[in-house]
């Protein structure tokens, strides 16, 4: 009966060029009952589609409208990093994902990159930040001056991960360092330190 209804539901939503995706139909033991779940980005009119749908089905029908989130957590599915989805596994609530997070943790700001099979931001990377964040506190800070095996450069960017440190040399090269490896130069007496290019 549910998978008859889905598919009831599927043709008339596409019938009606409804603007929602049918994401799960569940009938009551009984049979009477059906509820209709749809998933849309922004609020769509409903009232047309409540009566075809309860019309075909018969009985009585609750339409429950959810967000892409919730919709990824009921069909589930396998996320970029070859995993079962977070959401469809352990994850209770969904907790607001914002593009800084995907900067503090050096990701790259493409939306196929820190995006996840719901088109939104992943979920991940909010319960990753504060990982990020006590790492991060271990790296010298991009621009800062600092000294290595090498000599003297610039931090250019940092990887987490691999904790390694990349640091460009007034000569133009670059090195990735690891972390170990660097150390921070204090800044001359008087104030904020220069950039190279800005020397004499």
């Amino acid at each position: 009966r549910e998978a008859d209804g889905r598919r009831v539901a599927t043709d008339l939503a596409r019938a009606q060029s409804l603007a929602a995706k049918v994401v799960r139909v569940e009938c009551s033991p009984s049979g009477n009952r059906t509820t209709v779940y749809l998933a849309s980005e922004e609020r769509v009119e409903l009232r047309d589609f409540g009566r075809a749908i309860t019309a075909a089905l018969k009985g009585r029908v609750d339409i429950r409208h959810v967000g892409v989130r919730d919709a990824a957590k009921a069909i589930g599915g396998v996320g970029p990093c070859g995993l079962q989805l977070c959401c469809n596994t352990f994850l209770t609530e969904f907790a607001p994902v914002s593009i800084r997070h995907a900067k503090d943790q050096g990701l790259a700001l493409n939306p196929q990159r820190v995006s996840g099979v719901c088109g939104r931001l992943m979920c991940c990377l909010v319960y990753e930040d504060a990982f990020y964040r006590q790492q991060r506190a271990l790296f010298p800070k991009q621009g800062r001056r600092v000294a290595t095996p090498r000599g003297e450069g610039r931090v250019r960017d940092v990887d987490v991960l691999a904790r390694t440190v990349r640091v460009v040399f007034p000569d133009g090269q670059s090195e990735a360092f690891t972390v170990d490896d660097v150390r921070a130069v204090a800044a001359p007496q008087g104030g904020r330190e220069a950039p190279d290019d800005a020397k004499e």
